[in-house]
């Protein structure tokens, strides 16, 4: 079991997503990571599962390298914005937290799997 830390601000400060910071005593224990749905250059997606809200979920996890912190940034604010313009939720992917993997420091984006 592997297990990541939900960040200060949450999905909710996307301008400025805080990128390592994480808070709360029991959050490493929220997130269990089951499988690698995919992987790509610099991220891989694992099916996980949410302890807290208990469902299923998707973690993009971003490798890091120099310059994945912007192009995670840019990933969340561009979700963020899909989400607002996509009030019911047809054809965006909902994102639900931001976080960082407690054991590697990665950046995360937990969101809707399907």
């Amino acid at each position: 079991m592997t297990s990541v830390q939900p960040t200060v601000n949450g999905i909710g400060d996307v301008e400025a997503p805080r990128i390592g910071t994480a808070t709360g005593s029991n959050a490493s224990e929220r997130y269990e990571f089951l499988n690698i749905l995919g992987k790509g250059s610099s991220a891989k997606v694992w099916k996980a599962f949410d302890r807290q809200e208990k469902r299923e979920v998707a973690i993009k996890e971003f490798e890091s390298w120099e310059g994945s912190g912007s192009q995670y940034n840019r990933e969340v604010i561009t979700l963020k914005a899909l989400n607002a313009s996509d009030k019911q939720g047809d054809y965006v992917l909902r994102i639900f937290d931001t976080c960082v993997r407690a054991d590697s420091g990665n950046s995360c984006i937990v969101m809707e799997v399907y």
